[in-house]
């Protein structure tokens, strides 16, 4: 399986494969106020979402487009000014009234990362013709090596129970969990480098 780095080309397909991976997700449910509304933007929120992380982060992908792992890189600066002025005005427009509450909450949420520099997971997604053939362990698996041999922790949140299971196979551990106003469960997961726990499972 090749892994690589994500391109402008690869976002319409990866933002349609990642709207069908999170199409049950309980936290982007509550964010557009029902599966209806988010099935209708889904599509849209995520090719804003990669092209923010195509420019300013890490996207990692398979030469099948299978699924994507978003991140934020430790170290450098989140949100250009390009971002900084768009992102706040395209994601209004996607949430509506909702989105100060949206605001807040995501802001609760971020409080639980560490203080450290760290790398911040806030997508993790495959196809679903694609799942449960390790291809989310795959898209992980550089940066988590990069975590290791720079000795920088790892951080990401999950509505989803089943998911906490699937992280802690690969190190990370429960750190917080907090409920968002009027929506489901977050657990908030960091994972240590492994130079500090031993190696990690696989």
């Amino acid at each position: 399986m090749v892994i690589r780095e994500a391109t402008r080309r690869d976002v319409r397909r990866l933002a349609a494969g990642l709207a069908s991976a999170f199409d049950e997700d309980p936290l982007y449910r509550w964010m557009f106020g029902g599966r209806m509304e988010w099935r209708r933007h889904s599509r849209e929120f995520f090719r804003v979402f990669l092209r923010v992380h195509l420019r300013d982060g890490r996207v990692l992908t398979t030469d099948q487009r299978a699924g994507a792992a978003l991140w934020v890189v430790p170290d450098l600066p989140f949100g250009g000014r390009m971002t900084q002025l768009v992102l706040p005005f395209r994601m209004r427009r996607l949430f509506g009234r909702r989105a100060e509450l949206i605001r807040r909450e995501m802001a609760r949420l971020n409080a639980g990362r560490p203080l450290e520099p760290h790398w911040y997971l806030p997508v993790l997604g495959v196809a679903p013709q694609y799942q449960r053939m390790g291809i989310g362990s795959a898209l992980l698996g550089p940066v988590l090596d990069e975590c290791d041999f720079a000795g920088h922790p790892a951080y990401l949140e999950t509505s989803v129970e089943d998911n906490v299971s699937f992280y802690r196979r690969l190190g990370f551990e429960v750190a917080d969990a907090l409920e968002v106003e009027g929506g489901p469960h977050v657990w908030g997961m960091v994972r240590v480098p492994r130079s500090e726990t031993g190696a990690r499972s696989e």
